[in-house]
């Protein structure tokens, strides 16, 4: 997983690793929705062009989520968890914890068997 996301004043970057696993409670695919929890970590920079500011840092954290199959190749997700971001700055360590919520749509190439 990558993310870039630029700004007029802030440029910010984010390179990291999800591990999921997948259950479903419906023995049938009729439903095809899937339920998944995993963790993610990640590296990090932002960069705030305004106030000539630049750090970097880690994010970890946790989440569960479910995956609903709109058709056999596209489908859904939508997960949610707590998440923990640390960095630090000329000596200052700076941690947060937050909860994140992501929505993405997926295309298959192999789709749902």
């Amino acid at each position: 997983m990558s993310e870039k996301t630029e700004t007029k004043d802030e440029n910010t970057s984010l390179i990291g690793l999800r591990f999921y696993k997948y259950f479903s409670f419906y023995p049938s695919r009729i439903k095809k929705l899937f339920y998944y929890f995993g963790a993610e970590l990640d590296y990090f920079q932002y960069e705030d062009k305004k106030d000539k500011f630049t750090t970097d840092g880690f994010v970890g954290g946790g989440f569960a989520g479910v995956e609903k199959f709109l058709a056999r190749k596209f489908s859904v997700n939508l997960d949610l968890g707590p998440y923990y971001a640390y960095t630090t700055k000329s000596g200052t360590s700076v941690g947060l914890v937050d909860f994140v919520m992501n929505l993405s749509i997926n295309y298959y190439f192999g789709g749902l068997k």
